[in-house]
């Protein structure tokens, strides 16, 4: 396994390393504290971040023992989706890590496509496959897993791109209405219960300097005239 160095030391001067991961781009919002790859505790709740992120990641911290002063880190997850949600988390995070002893606490970012398609490796889904989730105004955002197990970088389709993937297609499941696919897929619960292990493989969790969420294109603005 591609593990990140540093985060399987057996031991650290203050205990062993535990982190705390923020989860909030699709509807299922994701609190969770883990420790050496597994959670000590997950929270999850199915309504918008802003309503439930803070609530949550206090449920966490109390069910798992652990205080915001003897973190080790986190993990965030830049997307992709919804951006409300992800700059809920990203400005959790820069406030705590800003907080005197907090500034040099690392953090990990990863996608939750990248996740997903982990999560379908594990439970024996055979490559070639590919996920994808709506991206809004007639485009998706799209990850392939090549027959080799690679996973490759995401990319934004429109309708009539995606329409020509002939690929076994998964796409996360959402809550409320939702857009019809251009492709058959396959509904994919987004669940982090046993997903502790791979985020400490390189391969999925990345260090940031600084949590932002995902984007392929910055949006663009145009100026107007007085």
């Amino acid at each position: 396994m591609d593990e990140i160095e540093g985060l399987t030391d057996s031991k650290q001067d203050a205990g062993e390393p535990v982190w705390l991961l923020l989860d909030a781009a699709l509807p299922s919002v994701y609190a969770g504290v883990l420790c050496r790859g597994a959670w000590l505790a997950l929270e999850r709740r199915d309504a918008p971040a802003a309503e439930t992120l803070f609530p949550a990641v206090e449920t966490a911290l109390r069910r798992s023992g652990v205080r915001l002063e003897g973190l080790s880190g986190f993990f965030y997850c830049e997307g992709p989706g919804s951006i409300l949600g992800s700059r809920i988390a990203a400005m959790a995070l820069l406030t705590w890590r800003r907080r005197p002893g907090g500034e040099d606490l690392p953090c990990r970012v990863y996608r939750n496509l990248d996740l997903l398609a982990h999560r379908l490796l594990a439970g024996g889904a055979t490559p070639p496959f590919a996920l994808c989730s709506d991206a809004r105004r007639g485009h998706w955002n799209f990850v392939e897993v090549a027959s080799g197990g690679e996973i490759h970088a995401p990319r934004r389709l429109s309708d009539e791109e995606l329409a020509t993937r002939e690929l076994p297609m998964w796409r996360p499941e959402e809550t409320g209405p939702s857009r019809p696919a251009p492709v058959e897929t396959r509904p994919l619960d987004y669940d982090l219960s046993d997903a502790a292990p791979w985020l400490y493989r390189g391969s999925l969790a990345r260090p940031a300097a600084n949590p932002e969420p995902w984007v392929i294109k910055p949006p663009e603005y145009q100026k107007v005239k007085r």
